[in-house]
């Protein structure tokens, strides 16, 4: 393994700045699979598991691995029926603490896997894969993932059982065997059950529990545990502080949830408290700050998945006039920061437009991010095992007395004093317990610790001022990731757009001028570009072609596309970065240019700064927008007015309805833009161009809704066979909600004109990724980027391979299918000249048709470029 001196080739400001990446990440899976959980399971037993065992590293995609190590946890090692409860409220610390000790596990299993990797190559390999563990071997070992799947089958028992030790789990020896012996057998069916189904019922965690808890070895089981009367005490004394809480909480968010109800007319019932912070400012009452999901409801139903919310309300909230603020927001668009949070490690998602205490602007280098918990949580004394949490009972019996101050800063108690709280020990004595006053202070009590993390934030800001060079393995390695993240925006607003207006006219505005740079998430900002064009420069009827098939080429163009839009306005904002830099402080934002603009300045993420109509058009001509004055001026001009709604509106559903779009048109075209047309016409200036376009589209396939097509040859260089992403949602209305399940298919090139159930030799569900690890080897080497299934299925094109240099950025070819799709006859006018130019060379270069000049050859011509 690596010695921890090759770390040094990393500067501790960047590895520091990968973590911190990592961490939100993460948090972000935590949220998602909090969010799929049934509310009844999670109160009674799964928020257990997930809190105490639940970790995101293993095989499977990070989310899966959360909910299937918690699931699995929860029904291996159940409480006894007496000490179980029901707990309404997830603890923000306990969530926390699972983030870091996630993060621990999946360095070392990354590390184990690939002993080369020193800790900085581990942090970026996983930043660039996702938290993916498979993902992030295959970009190490420079190999696609079934061919690192396979490498990896070998070790699965020991390094998973060490990492379950580096990352502090319950039963690290246990995990190990599940993940290799149990799993295994059945991942193959869990996979397609988790990807198809994405809120999980009662009976859902009732299947999932049969499959993966079969009967522990002997051996594996712990012997009973004598605890003592005076830490039962402690215990459950802790308990019923945290029932009070959880009490004083839900009522807190009941009031705020009616609240919303009568703003918005909408019936929401709660699903669960996901994070709790209290504020307490001189001269301020105390201020919570709480995250809760919670159902739509209509006709006593619940319907999709809970959305979350965020809340800040004073203490106490006795009526709607005690709720500051109640918003929607969404964990993955969201950069609102909080300074009175993030100095007490609550990891709470914070509205980006609305105003709230705590302190928005800061620099990151001011908050302490390390994984330095108080010992212990509230979560152990909430979830005590008296039959096996023996480290945690001999730790309370060795100290002789048991402080309930750690808890009740944790559990957030508002309005205790600071006098002496008397408990009782198992040695009979009283102890004097001081409670903490001020939940908002640094953990870290000592002032050799609060010293050292000073002297710790001026190393860093030092190393961050010299300027050190960046050590990366693969300099491409930074665009390598920004390409593969913004792709997977491309296909998460592919998915909320409504289906029939993708079909008809969305399909043009996303890929001519969707592009992911602007003022919001890159998300948002696709959805937003792609309305707005649409709806400011729209085809004629009789030139729409409808669009159900979405060519991978054209998506990989706008991505490429949009990633040069988005350097050049970051540098526009920060003109000292280099292109090289620019692209590193992306690719630790997400493609965020909001997050990616306070990182090169150190600072916590915050809205965009206003920005110069120039800045915009510039960033559009480097991206290749069809018109950059419009869009300078739209982005400028409109935008800044409308984007707190618009953005509210994308926030309350995750997919849009044709109702929302004609909203968001009305939203961001409040009056027609200037357009002035070429004079004369198009048509009739360059007519050999018009005629080649229509005859390329009237070759365009039409069939099913497709975001990625590849086709594989044979010896004769014909059409063998094709593999094929698609995009579906299940049948029943109230799944219509949510997000897709995404398709792998290989079909053999039909026989006959059309294509039966005998040529589909593979249809499978795939996880769509951030890298290219999921391709095969020739759809790779055809620059076709298609996400294939792992090794659990086998399919052509070669899935077992070394990358071997062909991952770059590609040169496309003049035009695509999709300029002819959507091409406007009247506004084309770089298309149409491109044509008529390279028509005229492609007569002058041949002898016969020099000597027939009259003589056209249109078809020749198309047959040449087909």
């Amino acid at each position: 393994m690596a010695g921890e001196e090759e770390d040094e080739a990393w500067a501790q400001v960047d590895m520091s700045a990968m973590r911190r990446r990592l961490l939100s990440l993460i948090h972000r899976h935590y949220l998602e699979a909090i969010s799929r959980l049934p509310a009844a399971d999670l109160r009674a037993t799964l928020a257990r598991g997930l809190l105490v065992a639940g970790h995101c590293y293993g095989p499977l995609h990070p989310v899966h691995n959360i909910l299937l190590n918690s699931i699995w946890y929860a029904a291996a090692f159940p409480l006894r029926d007496a000490d179980r409860i029901n707990a309404h409220m997830i603890s923000n610390d306990g969530v926390v603490r699972a983030c870091h000790r996630s993060l621990e596990g999946l360095v070392a299993s990354l590390r184990l896997f690939c002993p080369h990797l020193s800790t900085g190559d581990a942090l970026w390999n996983l930043m660039s894969a996702d938290a993916d563990l498979s993902a992030a071997v295959a970009l190490a070992d420079r190999t696609s993932r079934s061919s690192a799947q396979t490498a990896m089958r070998p070790q699965v028992h020991g390094t998973f059982q060490a990492a379950a030790m580096a990352a502090r789990h319950p039963n690290p020896a246990a995990f190990g065997m599940f993940l290799s012996s149990v799993l295994p057998t059945i991942k193959r069916d869990i996979v397609l059950f988790l990807r198809t189904t994405h809120m999980l019922s009662p009976k859902d965690i009732e299947h999932l529990t049969k499959s993966l808890v079969p009967d522990l070895p002997n051996d594996l089981l712990q012997p009973p545990l004598m605890i003592s009367p005076g830490v039962l005490d402690v215990i459950t004394s802790h308990r019923k502080l945290f029932k009070d809480t959880e009490e004083a909480v839900l009522k807190v968010v009941t009031v705020a949830l009616r609240k919303y109800t009568l703003q918005s007319g909408e019936q929401f019932v709660l699903h669960s408290v996901c994070g709790v912070n209290l504020l307490k400012k001189e001269r301020l009452d105390n201020c919570y700050h709480i995250n809760f999901f919670a159902h739509r409801q209509e006709s006593g139903s619940v319907l999709g998945a809970p959305l979350l919310f965020f809340m800040e309300a004073l203490v106490p909230a006795l009526d709607d006039s005690s709720i500051r603020l109640c918003v929607v927001v969404d964990p993955l668009t969201e950069i609102g920061s909080c300074f009175a949070c993030e100095t007490n490690k609550k990891k709470i998602v914070h509205p980006t437009y609305d105003e709230y205490l705590g302190g928005r602007d800061f620099q990151v280098d001011d908050v302490d991010n390390d994984g330095d918990f108080p010992n212990p949580l509230d979560v152990d004394y909430i979830f005590f095992d008296a039959e096996r949490d023996s480290l945690f009972a001999n730790h309370l019996d060795g100290f002789g007395y048991y402080s309930v101050t750690s808890v009740q800063t944790q559990l957030c108690v508002p309005g205790r004093s600071t006098e002496s709280t008397n408990t009782r020990t198992d040695r009979g004595k009283s102890q004097s317990i001081k409670t903490c006053s001020n939940p908002t202070s640094f953990r870290r009590n000592t002032a050799t610790r609060t010293k050292d993390a000073y002297r710790r934030r001026r190393r860093r800001r030092r190393r961050a001022k010299e300027g050190e060079p960046r050590w990366i393995l693969d300099v491409r390695a930074p665009r390598q990731n920004l390409l593969g993240q913004i792709r997977g925006y491309y296909l998460d607003a592919i998915s909320r757009l409504p289906t029939a207006d993708h079909n008809t006219t969305l399909t043009r505005g996303l890929l001519i001028a969707g592009h992911c740079y602007g003022s919001l998430h890159p998300v948002h900002n696709i959805v937003i570009n792609s309305v707005w064009y649409s709806a400011a420069f729209p085809l004629r009827p009789g030139d729409r072609i409808d669009v159900n098939v979405i060519n991978d080429t054209a998506i990989t163009r706008i991505v490429q596309r949009s990633l040069d839009g988005l350097v050049a306005l970051l540098r526009h904002h920060c003109p000292g970065l280099s292109h090289d830099n620019a692209l590193w402080h992306l690719s630790l934002c997400g493609a965020d240019l909001r997050a990616a603009v306070a990182s090169a300045r150190g600072a916590a993420p915050s809205l965009l700064p206003p920005t110069e109509p120039e800045a915009f058009q510039a960033a559009a001509k480097a991206a290749r927008h069809p018109k950059p004055a419009a869009l300078a001026f739209f982005a400028s001009s409109v935008m800044p007015s409308v984007e707190r709604d618009a953005v509210s509106l994308l926030n309350n559903k995750r997919r849009l309805s044709s109702a929302d779009i004609l909203r968001l048109s009305a939203m961001l075209l409040p009056s027609p833009i200037p357009d002035e047309l070429p004079h004369p016409p198009l048509q009739d200036r360059c007519m050999e161009a018009f005629q080649i376009i229509a005859r390329r589209r009237n070759n365009l396939v039409r069939c099913f809704i497709i975001y990625g097509l590849g086709t594989m040859k044979d010896g004769f260089n014909t059409d063998k066979s094709f593999h094929i992403n698609f995009m579906a949602w299940p049948k029943d209305p109230s799944s219509a909600r949510e997000a897709p399940a995404y398709f792998f298919a290989e079909a053999l090139r039909p026989t006959g004109s059309h294509f039966c159930e005998e040529d589909i030799t593979l249809c499978c569900t795939v996880q769509p990724s951030s890298s290219e690890v999921d391709c095969c080897h020739s759809c790779l080497t055809k620059h076709y980027i298609i996400d294939h299934p792992d090794n659990s299925e086998n399919f052509g094109g070669g899935q077992y391979f070394k990358m071997d240099g062909t991952s770059k950025d590609w040169d496309y070819p003049a035009t695509l299918d999709v300029d002819y799709r959507c091409f406007d006859p009247d506004r084309d006018v770089d298309l149409v000249e491109y044509l008529y130019q390279d028509y005229a060379r492609y007569i002058s270069s041949s002898p016969w048709h020099c000597r027939h000049k009259d003589e056209g050859d249109v078809l020749g011509y198309c047959n040449g470029i087909m």
